[in-house]
């Protein structure tokens, strides 16, 4: 409740109200006075009751957007789907995320959602809480390079090809003495694409063969659009296709299209992001 701190001197008194305005105080308010003399624990005489109204604004509508390169944009039937991002393991995506109010030039602060000691970076012990079994975006960042946009990186691991991976931002308005601060929590998707390894140093089409359970001939039949000479050609970072896309049939399960692709359910839960 208000608190109401009163002065008395020279037969005068002066008070101040002090309150934290609260979420249900938005909008028009009114607050109304009256002055009081006590003699021996009665009221002996009581002055008119005065009134005054005050507004107090709730935060603009907060706006959130989310882009990034065009080769990271995730499509469907050719049509952007929005907030969704596909990226391959082992190559850093860079998504720009600007949150502002349409009616306001007031600062929003930024911060992932899991975020919980507030550094930027989400730690083992952040994502082991907020994601449980979930896919964790461990070591991802949320940085600011301005008022209103802040950069947020991640760089998925191999162990998540073909997973998908959300990740939270929590925008909110900066409050003051007479404005409410509002909290908008906006979700991005990063899809890790399947089948499709990033080269590391020291890699070949023989060491990737080997941690699949398939022959380098078979890998390379894979790639051979992009490999002409398979000895040569490969290079750090460079995209691998490790496997084909293949379509769910009706009653399907993970051992019978192990054995159909000659290999083995540990292998098909590696591929897709299990």
């Amino acid at each position: 409740p208000p608190a109401l701190q009163a002065q008395i001197a020279s037969g005068s008194a002066e008070a101040t109200l002090k309150f934290t305005v609260q979420p249900w105080m938005e909008g028009w308010n009114s607050f109304c006075f009256a002055a009081y003399v006590i003699n021996d624990m009665k009221i002996s005489s009581a002055s008119s009751m005065k009134c005054s109204d005050a507004y107090f604004f709730g935060s603009d509508v907060i706006m959130v957007d989310a882009t990034a390169a065009e080769q990271y944009k995730y499509r469907v039937a050719g049509q952007v789907v929005a907030n969704h991002f596909e990226v391959r393991e082992g190559v850093q995506l860079r998504v720009s995320i600007s949150a502002w109010m349409p009616n306001s030039l007031g600062a929003v602060e930024r911060s992932m959602v899991a975020d919980l000691n507030g550094n930027g970076v989400l730690d083992e012990s952040e994502v082991q809480i907020f994601y449980g079994n979930r896919p964790r975006p461990l070591g991802a960042t949320l940085t600011n390079v301005s008022l209103n946009t802040s950069i947020l990186t991640y760089e998925p691991p191999r162990t998540y090809a073909g997973a998908d991976i959300e990740i939270c931002i929590n925008a909110q308005g900066a409050s003051s003495a007479a404005t409410l601060s509002k909290v908008n929590q906006f979700c991005i998707t990063i899809m890790v694409k399947k089948c499709v390894w990033t080269v590391k140093t020291g890699e070949s089409f023989i060491s990737i063969a080997q941690s699949i359970g398939i022959s380098w001939l078979q890998l390379w039949n894979f790639n051979k659009g992009n490999y002409s000479r398979p000895d040569i050609d490969l290079r750090t970072g460079d995209p691998v296709n490790v496997g084909q896309l293949y379509q769910v049939d009706n009653g399907d399960t993970l051992y019978n299209i192990a054995d159909r692709f000659s290999s083995t359910v540990p292998i098909l839960y590696a591929l897709n992001g299990a």
